[in-house]
């Protein structure tokens, strides 16, 4: 049986960030972690040095909800959300609610279908979803259909 506080630990840890675990708060890379220990207790003063232990960083993650997503480097992670045609229409959906200022509707399915393939088709240049998203008819004749840049709320 697991234990349930293990249990519950382990799953408020995001496995997406055990991948970027060789990487410090700065980005500097390092191969294990230090712990440092300051002295405590009876005869522990300011000049008794603090016990150092190095530990071996596990850098094995996973993308939550994508199957087979297992890596273990930042690379391999880029690999992973690459294949995944999940992470793809992710993307796509993002810009879309970041440039539409509003969260998608069913009606907006079709544009997020047609930027997804072009998106697709330029193999995968951001810069390309962005000028998909520009040159559909949602976007150009907002008085032919719902003008997306217009509206900050789902109907």
């Amino acid at each position: 049986m697991t234990n349930p506080s293990c249990f519950t630990c382990h799953n408020l840890i995001d496995p997406i960030g055990f991948g970027f675990e060789k990487f410090d708060a700065i980005g500097a890379r390092r191969e294990t972690f230090k712990l440092s220990f300051a002295p405590t207790g009876k005869g522990a003063n300011r000049r008794t040095p603090p016990k150092t232990m190095e530990l071996d960083i596990d850098t094995k993650g996973h993308v939550a909800g994508v199957p087979n997503s297992n890596f273990s480097s930042p690379m391999e992670l880029g690999k992973v959300l690459y294949e995944s045609a999940q992470c793809q229409e992710c993307v796509v959906k993002q810009y879309f609610r970041y440039a539409a200022g509003r969260m998608e509707t069913s009606g907006d399915r079709p544009l997020i279908r047609k930027v997804l393939a072009d998106f697709r088709s330029s193999q995968f240049r951001f810069k390309e979803l962005m000028v998909s998203f520009i040159k559909s008819k949602e976007f150009l004749n907002p008085g032919e259909t719902v003008h997306v840049a217009n509206h900050n709320q789902a109907r």
